[in-house]
């Protein structure tokens, strides 16, 4: 008897539907002619808690840390014990076993350490589906592997479960006992590998905010007209004009004045005139992560909510494998497109334009990109026939609207860009006519458009005259305008799963940031939302209208652990370990054997720390502003104000304006030194 077991349910149907015929459907596994389709939930397995080691770790206790387990635990739980008592009793039966684990190491860990913790002794077989249509997962059936092919995946995997529960068990002990020392009854603290970097992004990013001064800028904008009309321009100041901040913005408003009164009415010469029509093809598809950011900003669904919404209609058949955090389509796809379009105008009013080209090739489809999973798109083989309502409807729609606009034409727009010199100066303009909106039309205002503000002074809403280079214009009217630097925006939960996705942008070492940028961040497309869920259940951050803000004892638990524990920098160290366990170039060992290192420095260098909650707390204040506010000494570089932070090698003062501004200090008794 061959036995497949699949990560889900639903993988399990779809792998039954293509076996032998007749078939029997069972509680927990389906039978299909002499074959059995069996299925998990996700892990059966848990790792023990530090008690089933050893009664004594029911109390924490900083004098029995660390704890390192000598031979490790793993649990069945308990909501899962039907399901792993249905497959420990189908392996006694089996003399095959194929694992139908997702393409991934988890996947791969998830169904072999349920064979390890069952002894299972027969064959073991790996099948690879990212793509639960039928023909594709017949292909997967004829191309079956060795299952010991894929130990690499399964012991990084391995490697991975247990260095966070080294961390997390033991830095969590660690740090709520050294807060209990000066008064902290508020609970445990959860320090982890992922939650407590995440935590330290909205604190900085909230004390960036809070602690931020406006400065005062100046824009010099001329009116300059020309045969054919006229238009505005920016100036544009050389790399080496006095009276520039280090980003090249005019502070000196003497500067600005004097140009002003200088340029007025002088001759405006175009050294420049490029008009080229250009064109933006459809964009790629939705991994979850980008559904969760469009859905959170256009209809305020949590991350959370938007990932329990597709499940459910994954579930339905309405939509394919929700937990994906690839953009990219199979080729073969193309073939599926008049049956995706039908189940869009069955469940939906999104109205498939006449314009599509179902054969059109766009960057969509790319079979080269996909790995475990596809984008998420409507199921092909989706069997509903009512419209969706409610919520369903508001992301079915987001969907399919996408999945449409892979087969409209390009967007096709005139790129104006003119130069026009003003006794010496540089002036630029840019404006853009629209030619055709192609796949925009269907797009609507659900595109992904950046958080960030539009700080390009050198667009024009108006069309730009038609001149050309040579022509002379005249500078009539010209002005000094007064700008002011912004605060960064506050994190939402559409933000902060990007930040998440994104983190890169938040390091400096360049190896790490490379590392951080190809892994997608911290967390995966299935965790990330659970994270920000369980930080803003425990109190760690607050969620306020749409925007997320640290709680007082977030903050004073960021600044109180050593910097190196919130940063995100120690996800990319570790990758770097379990890519070298998956290609067989360091042990599951050698890397525990790491982090066990680094746990043992931390316990050994740790002190006790003030953190919001205790009843003792001097500190503790309900306004988060004044909870934060720990010192009068301000950024040397940028004007924020300094905080006294631990570090691995000891105190330090570092900038609240982190990661925008890098500034640090020595410490010395309290108080900030100042390399020369």
């Amino acid at each position: 008897m061959r036995l497949f077991i699949a990560e889900k349910p639903s993988l399990a149907r779809s792998i039954a539907a293509v076996l032998s015929k007749p078939q029997q459907n069972h509680k927990l596994y389906i039978q299909a002619g002499d074959d059995i389709v069996a299925w998990a939930a996700g892990h059966l397995l848990e790792q023990a808690m530090p008690e089933a080691y050893d009664e004594k770790y029911k109390h924490w206790n900083i004098a029995d840390l660390p704890i390192f387990p000598h031979v490790w635990k793993l649990l069945v739980k308990k909501e899962s014990k039907d399901l792993f008592d249905n497959i420990k009793s189908l392996l006694k039966k089996a003399d095959t076993v194929i694992n139908a684990g997702d393409c991934d190491r988890e996947g791969q860990l998830l169904i072999d350490e349920i064979l390890d913790y069952c002894g299972y002794k027969g064959k073991v077989l790996r099948i690879l589906i990212s793509d639960t249509n039928p023909e594709a997962v017949k292909k997967a059936l004829n191309n079956l592997k060795p299952d010991s092919d894929f130990h690499g995946d399964r012991d990084a995997a391995l490697a991975r479960s247990r260095a966070d529960w080294l961390h997390g068990m033991n830095l969590t002990r660690l740090y709520t006992k050294m807060a209990e020392r000066n008064g902290y009854n508020g609970g445990p603290l959860r320090i982890g590998r992922v939650k407590t970097p995440v935590t330290a992004l909205v604190v900085r990013r909230d004390e960036a905010i809070e602690f931020f001064t406006p400065k005062p800028f100046w824009l010099v904008k001329a009116k300059i007209d020309v045969q054919n009309g006229s238009f505005f321009a920016t100036w544009k100041p050389r790399d080496e004009q006095q009276g520039l901040d280090e980003d090249k913005r005019l502070i000196d408003k003497s500067v600005g004045e004097a140009l002003v009164s200088r340029l007025e009415g002088k001759p405006a010469n175009i050294t420049k005139y490029e008009c080229k029509k250009q064109s933006s093809k459809p964009p790629v598809g939705f991994s979850l992560p980008k559904l969760q950011m469009i859905a959170s900003k256009k209809f305020d669904l949590s991350p959370a909510k938007v990932l329990d919404i597709c499940q459910k209609l994954y579930e339905q058949g309405i939509l394919t494998y929700p937990r994906s955090d690839c953009e990219f389509l199979p080729d073969a796809h193309h073939d599926d497109a008049q049956r995706i379009f039908d189940v869009i105008e069955t469940l939906s009013s999104v109205r498939v334009p006449q314009n599509v080209d179902k054969g059109r090739s766009t960057p969509v489809f790319n079979s080269k990109k996909v790995e475990e999973h596809h984008a998420i798109i409507p199921s092909a083989s989706c069997k509903a026939t009512k419209p969706l309502e409610g919520d369903e409807a508001l992301i079915f729609e987001l969907v399919a609207r996408r999945y449409i606009a892979f087969f409209l034409p390009d967007y096709e727009f005139l790129q104006v860009n003119i130069n026009a010199d003003i006794d010496g100066e540089l002036f630029t303009a840019s404006g853009r006519l629209v030619l055709n909106d192609g796949w925009k039309a269907i797009e609507n205002d659900s595109q992904d458009k950046d958080d960030e503000n539009d700080n390009d002074e050198d667009n024009n809403s108006a069309p730009l005259p038609e001149t050309s280079e040579g022509e002379n214009g005249s500078c009539n009217d010209i002005n000094l305008l007064e700008k002011k630097t912004k605060a960064p925006a506050r994190f939402t939960e559409a933000t902060l799963l990007k930040a998440m996705n994104e983190v890169y942008r938040y390091v400096l070492d360049s190896e790490i940031k490379k590392i951080l940028k190809e892994t997608d961040g911290i967390g995966t497309a299935a965790t990330q939302a659970g994270i920000i869920k369980e930080l803003i259940d425990c109190g760690m951050l607050i969620k306020k209208g749409k925007n997320l803000i640290s709680s007082p004892s977030a903050r004073s638990l960021i600044h109180a652990l050593p910097e190196n524990i919130t940063l995100p920098d120690l996800t990319a160290v570790w990758e770097t370990y379990f890519r070298k366990v998956k290609d067989s170039q360091m042990s599951i060992d050698e890397v525990i054997n790491y982090i066990q290192d680094t746990i043992r420095e931390i316990i050994a260098s740790a002190q006790p720390i003030t953190v919001q909650g205790s009843e003792n707390s001097k500190s503790k204040k309900s306004d988060s502003k004044k909870s934060s506010k720990k010192s009068n000494v301000k950024c040397p570089r940028c004007g924020a104000v300094m905080f006294l932070r631990n570090g691995k090698n000891g105190a330090f003062w570092g900038c609240s304006n982190y990661p925008e501004c890098k500034m640090t200090a020595d410490d010395n008794k309290g108080k900030p030194v100042f390399r020369k």
